[in-house]
């Protein structure tokens, strides 16, 4: 990006992939929102710029948070769902053994086929 005077100078780093990655950041406000973000600005005693970082920083680490809770909660439905089909199966096999329809062993045959989990899968939202 050249400016009047040159080149731009702008601070940057490196990820891990080699990608640029600019330590300033700056974008334009419209009038509603300048205003909006220099009222809230004084209303907490901070300057625009100060109040601009804080909200951007706070949206991403907010952004982080809910990340990790969507898995936690995932993970809590995962272990739920599995109780529920091992329940399922002690039930499932209990009522073909009493209908009298079918032997214990062929009932336990049917219920681990059909019935039982095979293993507690795990998500990968990665």
């Amino acid at each position: 990006m050249k400016t009047k005077n040159g080149p731009s100078k702008q601070p940057v780093t490196k990820a891990d992939s080699g990608a640029k990655i600019p330590l300033l950041i700056s974008f334009r406000l419209n009038v509603e929102q300048a205003e909006a973000l220099s009222t809230a600005a004084s209303e907490e005693g901070l300057s625009a710029h100060q109040m601009a970082h804080d909200l951007v920083l706070s949206s991403l680490w907010q952004q982080k948070r809910g990340e990790a809770e969507g898995l936690g909660n995932c993970e809590a439905l995962e272990r739920q769902i599995f109780e529920l089909r091992e329940e399922l199966a002690l039930v499932a096999e209990a009522l073909l053994t009493r209908a009298g329809k079918v032997s214990d062993d062929d009932a336990a045959r049917w219920v681990d086929e059909n019935v039982k989990p095979k293993a507690q899968a795990r998500f990968d939202l990665t």
